[in-house]
């Protein structure tokens, strides 16, 4: 198989796949199979990274990211 794109983030994007890079990855591609709008994908991928309660110990760093599609 290959590669069909590349994400590249801060520390805040990975604070909660630290442990495993590889269930971000898998988490980008079910957003991508739902929705081809690269900003909607993106903005649901921010909004499930970010803490829904300041007292959540992950989630509320900043967090910025690119997604490079490749064909």
């Amino acid at each position: 198989s290959h590669d069909n794109f590349i994400i590249l983030g801060c520390d805040g994007v990975w604070e909660r796949y630290v442990a495993n890079n590889q269930k971000m990855v898998s988490h980008i591609k079910l957003l991508r199979e739902k929705n081809n709008d690269k900003k909607i994908v993106m903005d649901k991928l921010f909004n499930d990274l970010v803490a829904k309660d300041l007292k959540e110990l992950v989630g509320c760093d900043n967090m910025s990211a690119v997604l490079i599609e490749l064909f």
